[in-house]
């Protein structure tokens, strides 16, 4: 990728000014998610960004393949303007939420849609943990928000299987309502 933007940077270079193309770090900023800034895990998660999440969420979950269809733009929309959330306060959104959680049941028999989410989720994830942006307060921190143990997400994260650690969430975070565990 580098090779291509130096290539491309080589040729606007001849024909243009350089305050007519972008440098390196915007370039990347723009169309490569690595080298965006590094996500904040006490940035506050603004009611815009939990009302996308759940968009996404519940609408993966509940929605009509149909539905999932017709509203994939407007998904992958609500997708870019969460993508500055941490992962674990992404995650701590969605479990945070009951209808949430069960859109998160049902969309693992999904199994298309359950592998897209996962790519996004696995992908912010994996930025996050190469930055050592994912540290055992934030952990702590997250498993106490959620009511379980730090020690049951723990072993998922420092060996980066966020797949499991999502399994993990959807199996042991509790509901708080009185009624069967996914029956909305």
């Amino acid at each position: 990728m580098k090779l291509v933007f130096s290539l491309a940077l080589i040729i606007v270079t001849m024909s243009a000014s350089a305050n007519d193309y972008p440098s390196e770090i915007e370039y990347l900023q723009k169309f490569d998610r690595r080298a965006s800034p590094t996500r904040k895990y006490v940035a506050h998660v603004s009611s815009k960004e939990k009302k996308d999440i759940s968009f996404i969420v519940n609408t993966l979950g509940m929605g009509s393949l149909i539905e999932i269809a017709k509203q994939r733009s407007a998904i992958k929309d609500a997708g870019k303007r969460v993508d500055r959330v941490h992962p674990l306060n992404f995650l701590g959104t969605i479990f945070s939420d009951e209808q949430m959680k069960a859109s998160m049941h049902a969309m693992q028999n999904r199994l298309w849609v359950w592998s897209e989410f996962l790519s996004g989720v696995k992908e912010s994830s994996e930025v996050e943990a190469n930055r050592n942006n994912i540290k055992p307060e934030y952990i702590d921190d997250f498993a106490a928000r959620l009511g379980i143990s730090s020690a049951s997400v723990y072993p998922s994260i420092a060996n980066r299987q966020w797949e499991q650690l999502v399994n993990i969430l959807i199996d042991i975070v509790p509901r708080n309502t009185e009624t069967d565990r996914y029956d909305m």
